[in-house]
């Protein structure tokens, strides 16, 4: 939690917190943010965990995926790119989880978050790649518009031959005519 004076903002967190582990969306908008939270954004981008999570990142982790949509909807393009104490956006966690759904809902917020690396500096194809998510792979691959890095297309190269996704003959193919 952050050092905050305001113990009701604490018990505010908290109750948030909760609320998006239970994917209980009436309850953080009645609650929290008192019915409109574009008067109460500052819930929406708050780090609400020891961590360093945003109310994004935990419902995210939790796949609790009508809150995400919730959120998403109502928070601004770059507030979807906080990143936590680990270094990673809430859709590097996505990436890492496999869940096209909830990375269709951000991705459409903002593009921009294809480019914005993670822990151990991945790019979230990278996390993707890691994990051995067919489907999330094939939609990252769909929406990158721009050839990589060398240096980031050798890195992803090398993560798909270290899972099983290097036996996946079409997602094989499409790596190599999109990189």
């Amino acid at each position: 939690m952050l050092p905050l004076d305001d113990q009701s903002i604490n018990e505010d967190f908290k109750k948030l917190y909760e609320a998006a582990v239970k994917n209980d969306w009436n309850t953080a908008y009645k609650d929290i943010f008192k019915g409109d939270p574009s008067k109460n954004s500052k819930y929406l981008k708050a780090k609400i965990s020891d961590k360093g999570d945003t109310a994004l990142h935990i419902a995210v982790a939790t796949e609790s995926s009508m809150f995400v949509r919730k959120l998403v909807y109502h928070m601004k393009k770059e507030d979807l790119t906080i990143k936590n104490g680990d270094d990673s956006t809430a859709f590097c966690l996505v990436a890492a989880s496999g869940s096209v759904e909830l990375a269709k809902v951000m991705f459409t917020k903002n593009e921009e978050l294809l480019r914005i690396r993670g822990a151990e500096n991945m790019l979230p194809i990278h996390i993707t790649a890691k994990h051995g998510h067919e489907k999330m792979m094939e939609f990252l691959l769909g929406v990158t518009k721009e050839k990589l890095a060398e240096e980031d297309d050798t890195k992803l190269k090398d993560l798909i031959n270290k899972t099983d996704l290097s036996g996946k003959h079409t997602l094989v193919l499409m790596v190599t005519r999109s990189l």
